[in-house]
């Protein structure tokens, strides 16, 4: 089965500071991606991104 874009979504974490990459109707613990950031009044740092090569 071919995934493509519709079937993922991007969650803003604000508790983590993170975006997360996450497979709709997944659960918490499924996220495929996350960008860690840091907001400075308009602007929106990421210094790490990580990503299972599992998947």
């Amino acid at each position: 089965m071919t995934e493509n874009a519709s079937s993922f979504f991007v969650h803003d974490n604000i508790t983590d500071g993170r975006f997360e990459l996450r497979k709709k109707g997944a659960n918490h613990e499924n996220i495929i991606s996350f960008a860690s950031y840091e907001r400075h009044g308009n602007t929106v740092i990421v210094p790490h991104v990580e990503t299972d090569p599992q998947r």
